[in-house]
C-alpha cells in the first residue's frame, strides 16, 4: 500500500463495517418493505395513516439527516476502494512460497539489525534508525496477521534502509579516519583521539582506527622529541639533534617531517664528517704519513667516490708512495749488494722495475746483481765439489771462472774468499805428484794419457791430480787393468801392474 500501513490498520477496521452496512441496506431494503405495507389489509388504514403523521412530523427529519451522512460515508468508501487497486486472490501454494520468502527475509534483517547494533547504529543514525524499526515492526506485525504480500514488501523495505546505515557507517567511519589523521598531523592528540573513537564506536575491530589511537596516545612524547632535535638542530648541535629525532621515529616511524629532518641532520653529518676526513687527509701528506693518509682519503671516497679532492688526495699520497718505495728499493738493494746477498738485491730491483721499468739504476742493478749471484753460484759448486777439477775439462772452465772472478771490482769479502779457495783447487789440481808404480820386470805397463813405460820393477811417474787407468800385458797371460786416483794434497800409495793369470 502507499502509505506502507500492515492490513489490520484500525483506520482500515472502522471503514470496513460501514461499507458492509451500505451492501445491506438502502434500495434494496426500501423496496422490500414498501411492499409488504401495500397488503390488503385495508383495515388497517387508518392506523397507518396515523403512524405516517407521527413518522413525517416526529420521525423523518432526523432519519432523512442519518441518511444523508450514510450516503456521504458510504460514497467516500467507494471512492477509497477505487483508488486502490484490489490485490488479486493468491492460491494455497503463493501463499505458502510468500511466507517462505517473509520468514527468510526475517532472518537477513535479524542478522542486519544485530551487525547495525554492533555498529552502535542507533547513536549516531537515530532517524533513519527508527524509521528503519518501523518497517521491521510493521513487517512483523503483517506477517503475524498473514498479510504475506504486505510483509514481504515490508521486510523488503527495512533492509534497504539498512543498507543506507551500512553505507552512512562507511561514510563516518571514512570521514573520521581522515580527521584522526589530520589531527595527528597538525598535533592535536585530543581530536586525534576523539576521531579514532568514533571509529570504533561503529567498528571496535578497526585496525586502522587502533592503530590512530595508539598513535595519538604517543603524539605528545613524539612532539617532544621533535621539539628537542629542531632546538639543538639550531644551534648548530647536530649529532643531538639527529638522536633526537631518530628518538622521535622510533616513537612514530611514519611521521613525513621527521624523516625529513632526520635526513637532514644526516646529510649535513656527513657533509662535516668529509669536510674533516679530507682535512685530516691532506695533513697526514704534509707530515708525511702516507699509509695514514691512503686511510684517510679511502674512508672520504666511500662517502663520494667522484669527489675531485678525494682523487687528488689519493693520486698524491699514492705518488709519493710510490716515489718512497723506488727509493727504499734502491737503498735496500745497494745494501744487499755490499752485504753480496744477491738474491735479496735482484727482488729489490725488480720491486723497482715493478714500478716504473724505466728506472736505469734497477736495471743496471739487476744485471748485475745477476751476474755477481751466478759467478757466485759457479765459485760454490767448484770449491764444494773439487773432485770436478780432475777432470781437464772441467779444470778449464774453472781457471775461466776464476779469471772472470778476479776481474770483479770491489769484490767484497765473500767474493773474495771465494776466489781465493777456488785458486787454491786449481793450483793443487795443476800440480803434478809423484806417483809409484810396481812390476815384475815381465809385465809391459801402459798408463792411459801418460803411455808406454814398457817392463820394469819400480817406476816413479810425476802426475796432475786425476784419474788414470794401468794396463799390464805378458804373453801367455790374461790383460789386468788398474784404475787410480790421484789426489792433491794427498799420500798417494803405490800402483802394482802384474799379469799372473796364466791362459
Amino acid at each position: 500500500m502507499s502509505d506502507a500501513r500492515p492490513k489490520n490498520d484500525p483506520s482500515e477496521a472502522t471503514i470496513v463495517p460501514v461499507r458492509r452496512q451500505q451492501s445491506a441496506s438502502g434500495t434494496e431494503a426500501g423496496p422490500k418493505n414498501g411492499r409488504r405495507s401495500r397488503g390488503p389489509l385495508l383495515g388497517l388504514s387508518a392506523v397507518l395513516l396515523v403512524a405516517a403523521l407521527v413518522f413525517v412530523f416526529a420521525y423523518l427529519p432526523e432519519r432523512v439527516e442519518q441518511t444523508q451522512i450514510a450516503e456521504e460515508s458510504a460514497t467516500a468508501v467507494v471512492e477509497e476502494v477505487a483508488a486502490e487497486p484490489e490485490r488479486p486472490r493468491l492460491s494455497a501454494r503463493e501463499l505458502a512460497e510468500l511466507r517462505e520468502e517473509a520468514e527468510a527475509l526475517l532472518v537477513q534483517l535479524l542478522e542486519q539489525r544485530d551487525e547495525l547494533n554492533g555498529r552502535s547504529a542507533e547513536s549516531w543514525g537515530a532517524e533513519v534508525w527508527e524509521t528503519y524499526e518501523t518497517y521491521a515492526r510493521l513487517a512483523d506485525e503483517a506477517l503475524l496477521a498473514n498479510e504475506l504480500p504486505e510483509a514481504v514488501e515490508q521486510y523488503e523495505t527495512a533492509l534497504a534502509t539498512g543498507e543506507i546505515l551500512f553505507v552512512r557507517s562507511q561514510e563516518i567511519m571514512t570521514d573520521a579516519l581522515a580527521a584522526g589523521d589530520e589531527a595527528i598531523a597538525v598535533g592535536n592528540p585530543e581530536l586525534a583521539m576523539t576521531q579514532f573513537e568514533l571509529v570504533l564506536a561503529v567498528d571496535p575491530n578497526n585496525a586502522d582506527a587502533l592503530r590512530g589511537q595508539q598513535r595519538a596516545q604517543v603524539l605528545p612524547d613524539f612532539l617532544d622529541a621533535m621539539q628537542r632535535g629542531d632546538a639543538a638542530d639550531l644551534q648548530g648541535q647536530l649529532e643531538a639533534a639527529a638522536a633526537a629525532y631518530r628518538e622521535a621515529l622510533a616513537i612514530d616511524e611514519n611521521f613525513a617531517t621527521a624523516q625529513t629532518a632526520l635526513a637532514s641532520v644526516t646529510a649535513r653529518l656527513a657533509e662535516s664528517r668529509f669536510d674533516t676526513l679530507i682535512s685530516d687527509g691532506f695533513a697526514a701528506l704534509d707530515e708525511g704519513r702516507l699509509d695514514g693518509a691512503i686511510e684517510i682519503f679511502n674512508a672520504a671516497a666511500a662517502m663520494r667516490p667522484n669527489s675531485d679532492a678525494v682523487r687528488d688526495g689519493l693520486a698524491q699520497a699514492e705518488q709519493r708512495q710510490l716515489l718512497n718505495s723506488i727509493v727504499l728499493a734502491e737503498v735496500r738493494a745497494s745494501a744487499f749488494e755490499r752485504r753480496e746477498v744477491w738474491d735479496e738485491a735482484i727482488a729489490r730491483y725488480r720491486e723497482a722495475l715493478a714500478i716504473d721499468p724505466t728506472l736505469s739504476f734497477a736495471i743496471e742493478g739487476l744485471e748485475r746483481s745477476q751476474r755477481r749471484a751466478d759467478l757466485l753460484a759457479k765459485l760454490d759448486a767448484l770449491i764444494e765439489s773439487p773432485r770436478l777439477l780432475l777432470s781437464e775439462d772441467v779444470l778449464q772452465d774453472a781457471r775461466n771462472v776464476l779469471a772472470e772472478a778476479l776481474a770483479i771490482e770491489a769484490p767484497g769479502p765473500t767474493h773474495t774468499s771465494r776466489t781465493e779457495e777456488l785458486a787454491g783447487l786449481i793450483d793443487l789440481a795443476s800440480t803434478p805428484i809423484g806417483v809409484t808404480l810396481v812390476s815384475d820386470n815381465l809385465t809391459e805397463v801402459t798408463v792411459y794419457r801418460i803411455g808406454d813405460l814398457g817392463v820394469f820393477m819400480t817406476k816413479e811417474l810425476s802426475l796432475k791430480p786425476g784419474q788414470y787407468t794401468a794396463v799390464g800385458a805378458r804373453r801367455g797371460y790374461r790383460d789386468v787393468r788398474e784404475a787410480f786416483t790421484v789426489l792433491p794434497g794427498r799420500n798417494n800409495g803405490p800402483v802394482t801392474v802384474v799379469c799372473v793369470e796364466e791362459i
